[in-house]
């Protein structure tokens, strides 16, 4: 008798869950065919206002020097 009523649990479970599942299917049924408003991009990525980003030294020169000893 306990598994009879474990297994008649079990089914209703199942079948309110897939009417759940229904339901939020037939609400959001045409979501798909909304435009995306996707992100304007990674920051710093783009050609966006603001300024232009600083270049490094130029080739061949470090703006820190390297003063430390050599390795032993």
């Amino acid at each position: 008798m306990e598994t009879l009523v474990t297994v008649v649990v079990v089914l209703a479970m199942i079948a309110i869950a897939a009417f759940v599942i229904h339901l939020l299917n037939a609400r959001h049924r045409h979501q798909h065919l909304r435009p995306a408003h996707y992100d304007g991009g990674l920051a710093g990525f783009d050609e966006g206002p603001g300024p232009a980003p600083r270049t490094g030294p130029g080739p061949g020169s470090t703006s820190h020097p390297n003063n430390a000893p050599p390795p032993p």
